[in-house]
């Protein structure tokens, strides 16, 4: 290969990975401002919702366990989402007390106090690991609801961090303040078009099929995305 087409390459190849740099330390520092402005209490409920191929469309973490939130007998929590495209199950990370069985019902509906989409009841959930609900669904706005406690006590862990599309609910009402909620809705909004922006101005380098913006590359966990996808799920 000349050595001017090889240098050519090289910087095709830095300046989509600028681009990809650039558009992740402004979605960095957006929804930076909401955890600034947030208490170090419960932003959402840690679940994580994934695709066919096991990859995160959102995974809202958390492991601390003075953040979980205990089931009580005829009481409701729940997480509203919205997943940015489809998905085929959805886990949430459990906690319980006192050596014994415990489970709860587990149901996925399409709004709060929505139409029923589907449910499951766990006898024996595990401690500090997942319960899952496989339910191949489309892109959209989903609430996941946990009721019915049974055995020792059992509950499910927290996250700091708000739930992208989606509030933190109790008996089926939202429990952060109107005004945080405010101020993450904004701040996705503002995530969505900081990425759209990076796509739209990325680069078109034909000079480097391999490279290409709109070419694949290997990704964390063997996955193949192209430039734009790699933006899009920042």
């Amino acid at each position: 290969m000349p050595a001017q087409k090889f240098l050519d390459m090289l910087r095709a190849r830095l300046r989509l990975t600028l681009a990809v740099s650039e558009a992740k330390e402004a979605v960095d520092a957006a929804r930076e401002r909401v955890a600034v402005a947030k208490t170090g209490g419960r932003g959402s409920i840690h679940i994580d919702v994934q695709d066919e191929a096991g990859a995160n469309i959102i995974s809202t973490g958390g492991r601390d366990i003075a953040l979980t939130t205990r089931l009580e007998k005829g009481k409701t929590i729940g997480q509203s989402f919205t997943a940015s495209r489809a998905f085929t199950r959805i886990g949430v990370l459990c906690t319980k007390w006192g050596g014994g069985q415990a489970g709860f019902k587990m149901a996925l509906y399409d709004a709060p106090g929505g139409k029923l989409l589907i449910y499951t009841v766990e006898q024996d959930v595990p401690d500090v690991e997942h319960v899952w609900l496989n339910t191949p669904r489309p892109a959209g706005t989903y609430y996941v609801e946990f009721s019915d406690p049974t055995g020792d006590r059992v509950g499910v862990y927290n996250s700091t961090e708000l739930c992208p599309g989606g509030h933190l609910m109790a008996d089926g009402k939202p429990v952060l303040p109107d005004d945080i909620l405010q101020l993450a809705e904004q701040a996705e909004a503002e995530v969505r078009q900081i990425k759209e922006n990076a796509v739209k101005n990325l680069p078109h380098l034909p000079i480097d099929p391999i490279y290409s913006q709109d070419a694949s590359v290997i990704v964390q966990g063997y996955q193949t995305r192209s430039i734009p996808e790699m933006i899009m799920a920042l």
